[in-house]
């Protein structure tokens, strides 16, 4: 069995988090994980609103009134994280099992509901490129 990657890991944890009665700090903990950015979660809330709906990269920047750099970054985890796909024509949800599509439906609805507590989960997540940049300090494994 191939090894799970991005969303399909924080779905496939501990616990499921199938059911709307799982906990919010489950379902903020996917968001850190699988969506990574606040224009991440933006540009997959915009494309799951339209699944089968091709959208080009100057069409989700102008969309979203972002910058080049920042959705193609967007685009790079959500591909990762196994939530967009991109198509002969551009970029499209991928729609790959009705779990994670239940999770990204009720991650929305949190956003609508309490944006500063979902923006505030997706900002305090460990970076793992700020652990690696801090871990080149090290002089040694041992702790002072």
């Amino acid at each position: 069995m191939p090894p799970l990657r991005g969303a399909r890991r924080a779905v496939l944890g501990s616990r499921s988090l199938e059911r709307d009665r799982d906990s919010e700090e489950e379902l903020l903990s996917f968001a850190s994980a699988a969506v990574g950015s606040v224009c991440a979660l933006e540009l997959l809330i915009l494309l799951r609103r339209d699944p089968g709906k091709q959208w080009s990269g100057e069409a989700l920047v102008h969309e979203l009134r972002s910058s080049p750099g920042a959705v193609a970054h967007a685009l790079d985890h959500l591909r990762q994280s196994g939530l967009v796909v991109e198509a002969p024509k551009g970029f499209q949800y991928q729609q790959s099992s009705p779990q994670l599509d239940r999770i990204c439906r009720r991650l929305e609805r949190q956003y609508a509901a309490k944006p500063v507590t979902v923006i505030r989960a997706i900002f305090e997540a460990p970076s793992e490129k700020l652990r690696l940049y801090a871990d080149a300090f090290r002089v040694s494994g041992k702790t002072k």
